[in-house]
This record gives C-alpha cells, sequence and structure tokens, in this order.
C-alpha cells in the first residue's frame, strides 16, 4: 500500500514513525511512502502527522 502525504516532510516524518520508505522518483523523494503489510497498522502514525492523506 502506499500512502500519499501532502508534502514531502511530511512524508519523510510517517516514514521515520514507521520504519516505511519514501518512495523515490528520479533520485528524489515525492510525498509517497510505501507501506508494508496491513493499512490498519500504519494509522495511528499516517494521523499523528496529518489526517489528510491518500491510501492506494
Amino acid at each position: 500500500m502506499i500512502a500519499i502525504m501532502r508534502t514531502k516532510a511530511q512524508a519523510q516524518k510517517v516514514s521515520e514513525l514507521t520504519g516505511c520508505k519514501v518512495l523515490l522518483d528520479e533520485g528524489n523523494p515525492t510525498r509517497k511512502v510505501s507501506l508494508t503489510g496491513d493499512f490498519e497498522q500504519y494509522r495511528d502514525a499516517l494521523e499523528s502527522v496529518s489526517v489528510l492523506f491518500a491510501a492506494m
């Protein structure tokens, strides 16, 4: 699953909290974080950063 945050800084914070990786585009960080496993295990961490995110 991929979480799309509103800013790159939020994506970085989610990455730090969850241990998951920020996706790169041509070597540059994006607003997307690759979440492994079940989304529910990451929900609290995501919502602690922002409640405005998209999950794909």
